[in-house]
């Protein structure tokens, strides 16, 4: 069975910074979907892009989500408390970051409800050169994911030279929580969870399952670190020793990456655990708790006009402007 990137990833055992248990329910719905071309078919009509869209032959296909009397509804805050895409509210460029977080990732992943590094760097990209969007508000509901890409992302959004906002009302944890430290603001509700800054790496030991049943495993291979955690064998101690400097190596550059910015926080605190909002901010991790989306939207609203109302005076008393030209005055 053709299997997908990031559930190939889960089951591979690489590095994973992710609740296993939200690992588990994705590898489950991910093998059922892959496991029954019909239902793969029919959600396929709900991605966006001309290959997904049904064919001819099939035109009797219905979105049953769809309801063409109803007016598409206005943009709203709730609205993008919902959302699954990049959207502009008032200015805001909000980035929805929801479920598993990988990097290009199949659309059955994008289906099951993944967040995809890659459509997140670009939409950053192109919100930077967009002179209608003011701030980035990265919204995320996440337990984490694979890392690939995730160095790479959290130094754009640290580097980003537009003001980032990260915001949690559920879960931002492990993945979710390195891409979300990187705001240069970060705030979340008080019975949310944020953290779990730590990486991990599962592998079965079959050996003595498969030994009891009379099976052998021979493994013909080249290396002594290649073929770690083959099904029916045990890791040598080499191995073993290989893949936990791995994972440390993970770690150390994940808590480089949070302490870069978030420099109040405390080692010990980022060893693995998870605490909630209130809690996360007095410990330095996040900036500061508030109750929901649509009052952080405000806020930001507000901040931008406080800032118009002072600078914009200040750069109009002390410049003289012609044009698109700044002429400074100057005493001789």
């Amino acid at each position: 069975m053709i299997r997908s990137d990031l559930c190939y990833a889960l089951e591979a055992g690489k590095p994973l910074l992710i609740d296993p248990i939200k690992a588990k329910a994705f590898l489950a719905n991910a093998n059922l979907i892959l496991s029954n071309p019909d239902l793969a078919y029919k959600l396929s009509q709900f991605i966006s892009g001309d290959k997904y869209k049904p064919t001819a032959a099939r035109a009797d296909f219905v979105d049953p989500l769809k309801n063409d009397s109803e007016p598409e509804p206005e943009a709203s805050n709730a609205g993008f408390a919902n959302s699954t895409k990049p959207y502009i509210l008032d200015g805001i460029g909000i980035i929805p970051i929801r479920g598993v977080i990988g990097k290009c990732l199949s659309p059955l992943e994008s289906m099951l409800g993944c967040a995809d590094i890659d459509v997140i760097s670009r939409t950053l990209d192109e919100w930077e050169e967009n002179d209608s969007v003011y701030e980035v508000l990265l919204s995320i509901d996440s337990g984490g994911g694979s890392t690939t890409g995730l160095e790479e992302l959290a130094k754009k959004i640290r580097n980003y030279s537009k003001p980032t906002i990260g915001f949690t009302d559920s879960d931002m944890g492990s993945a979710a929580f390195w891409i979300g430290s990187q705001c240069k603001r970060l705030v979340c509700t008080p019975s949310s969870s944020v953290g779990a800054c730590g990486v991990y790496i599962t592998m079965n030991d079959d050996f003595k399952k498969f030994e009891k049943e009379g099976r052998v495993v021979k493994v013909i291979k080249s290396g002594k670190y290649k073929a770690a955690g083959v099904e029916g064998t045990s890791l040598s101690d080499d191995q073993e020793k290989e893949l936990q400097g791995e994972v440390d190596e993970l770690h150390r550059r994940f808590i480089r990456d949070v302490t870069s910015v978030r420099s109040m926080a405390s080692l010990d605190d980022l060893q693995g655990q998870s605490f909630y909002g209130d809690d996360a901010a007095i410990r330095g991790l996040t900036t500061g708790v508030i109750d929901c989306l649509d009052d952080l939207i405000d806020e930001i609203k507000e901040t931008r006009k406080i800032a118009h109302s002072r600078t914009l005076p200040q750069l109009y008393t002390n410049n003289v402007i012609v044009g698109s030209d700044v002429i400074r005055p100057h005493i001789g």
